[in-house]
């Protein structure tokens, strides 16, 4: 066992536990010609590979008088097991170290000029050298790094995308190791009280026993990716998101409005409910259509140009519910134009109040993404809007609010659009009570109680009870033996907790694996007020269509 800690900060730590004898398990399958005939390794991580940041619970009265502030953020220990695996019969190898990296990569469309620019934002690895033995069978080198609240997380865009992956790398004979292929740029963003450089790696050497034989090298390299993603919430107490938006403001010809977005749990493809009250609306009003648009905004900034630097935006409007009829601009408007309300000095019957009730869904994470949080240092930064539109006209009147002369025919005035604009903060779609409370059994997908039909686990016990994490999963402590793999997961048992659902054929570990109608099922506790509804529209589900970049 080897256990290192940087001497230039006191919290942080990497560290690697392995020892060949120690943890090796002679493999007690017989061979098949059909078995792998080269060593493998694996990479063994809780919660399929998805790790919550959390924020820190600061008592406010523990700082005193003290003028220093607290970090309102800790950083994050990544650890599992990295599995090795030396064939039956192929006989003991010797390797010159074993690797373990947590690495961050970015790739940013920079326009046609520059093009695609790849750049390494985090590079940070483990390694173990000297003259080490592998045996036959499988051995296992758990580890564990920590990676700084600041870390830019899993992001698609058009522009770009940032991903994180654990590598492992077992080096022997003929083969020269590149830590980090790319440029790595040092940003000076980083918060001060992270003082561990990004890009560096921790090694020691371990004394190499006598063995009394020759062990033969092992040749080249080999080596092992897993993803990694880093899931921030912007709850301040790590629980689950909530939206109760309200606006009031004043619009021509339709007088004050009150607006009101509701989620009861906000998330990407989470469902919006939206009331639009017009207390006192002038009767010459014509309202044709009405709908609520999630507007994207991303930004890119190169990690290699200096700063401050113009950034390269994009903005992608998503539907999130549409009511009426848009009528086509330039068109002409007259009573038979189908509308919404119509006033009676517009030709209608309608009189009172409007009121406005919507109900639709985000977009799923196929092309929604979450907002970029506060003291998040990433070269993409996602930004959200929420934008209501109202299309009408208000009898004798221009879209200016001029009076039409008295030889224009049009009656019913010339169309005019509003737009309201609301900034909103979007979790990731894994932020839902699934994972942000304690797992109940009755929300799994499960068929009886009784124990698992190949492990013989009974129902009460088959989540893994050891792991440090919110994402409930089965548990990995089987005997491989039974199970019919290495890493002692019960598959039979692992389709209760990644169980898919009909209609969506989606994975139930987020928010997009729930079907709508379940969702807005959970939304009809939320209400808005005791007004009988004037629209009201069913969920409907996001198109499924192929991400445009």
């Amino acid at each position: 066992m080897a256990t290192t800690e940087s001497p230039s900060s006191s919290s942080f730590a990497m560290r690697f536990f392995g020892s060949s004898k120690a943890n090796s398990r002679p493999s007690s399958r017989p061979a098949s010609p059909a078995r792998q005939k080269n060593i493998t390794c694996r990479i063994n991580v809780d919660s399929y590979g998805c790790f919550m940041m959390h924020r820190n619970r600061v008592d406010e009265q523990s700082l005193g008088t003290s003028t220093s502030v607290a970090p309102m953020f800790h950083d994050r220990e990544i650890s599992g097991v990295l599995e090795v695996e030396v064939p039956r019969g192929m006989g003991r190898r010797r390797c010159r170290s074993i690797k373990l990296t947590m690495r961050s990569v970015c790739r940013l469309n920079m326009g046609d000029k520059r093009g695609w620019e790849k750049d390494v934002l985090f590079n940070r690895g483990i390694e173990v050298k000297g003259a080490i033995i592998l045996e036959e069978g499988v051995q296992r080198f758990s580890f564990a790094i920590v990676v700084p609240y600041s870390l830019a997380p899993y992001d698609v865009t058009p522009l770009g995308d940032v991903r994180s992956d654990l590598i492992a790398e077992l080096v022997g004979l003929g083969v020269t190791s590149v830590d980090a292929p790319l440029s790595c740029n040092d940003n000076p963003d980083l918060p001060p009280e992270d003082k561990i450089l990004k890009n560096m790696t921790v090694s020691w050497s371990e004394p190499v026993a006598a063995t009394g034989e020759e062990v033969p090298w092992l040749r080249g390299s080999v080596t092992q990716t897993r993803s990694i993603g880093l899931i921030y919430n912007p709850d301040p107490n790590n629980g689950v998101n909530a939206l109760d938006d309200n606006a009031r403001t004043a619009i021509d010809g339709l007088g004050p409005m009150e607006l009101r977005y509701l989620s009861d749990v906000w998330t990407v493809s989470a469902v919006l409910k939206t009331n639009a009250v017009f207390p006192d609306p002038s009767p010459g009003v014509t309202l044709f259509y009405a709908a609520v648009y999630l507007e994207q905004k991303a930004t890119i900034t190169s990690p290699r140009d200096p700063k401050p630097t113009e950034p390269i935006s994009s903005t992608t409007p998503f539907l999130v519910w549409q009511q009426g009829t848009k009528p086509a601009p330039g068109g002409r408007l007259g009573r038979d134009t189908p509308a919404l309300w119509r006033g009676k000095e517009a030709g209608g019957k309608d009189e009172g109040f409007i009121r406005i009730t919507g109900i639709g869904r985000l977009p799923n994470d196929h092309t929604g993404r979450p907002s970029t949080l506060e003291g998040i240092v990433t070269p993409i930064h996602v930004s959200h809007q929420l934008v209501f539109h109202i299309w009408y006209a208000v009898a004798g009147e221009d879209v200016r609010g001029n009076k039409l002369p008295p030889n224009v025919q049009n009656r019913t005035g010339s169309l005019r659009l509003m737009k309201h604009h609301i900034n909103t903060i979007i979790p990731s779609c894994c932020c839902i009570p699934e994972h942000l409370s304690l797992p109940t059994y009755d929300s799994l997908n499960v068929h009886d109680l009784g124990p698992c039909a190949l492990c013989k686990t009974p129902f009460n016990e088959q989540a893994c009870p050891t792991c440090v994490t919110t994402f409930p999963h089965a548990r990995h402590d089987h005997d491989p033996r039974m199970v019919g793999n290495l890493n002692g997961n019960c598959p039979v048992c692992e389709l209760r907790f990644t169980s898919t659902i009909d209609d969506c054929n989606e994975w139930k570990n987020c928010a997009c694996g729930f079907s709508c109608q379940s969702l807005e099922d959970r939304m009809q506790s939320v209400l808005t007020d005791d007004l009988p509804p004037f629209l009201t529209r069913p969920c409907t589900p996001p198109p499924k269509e192929a991400p445009a970049w």
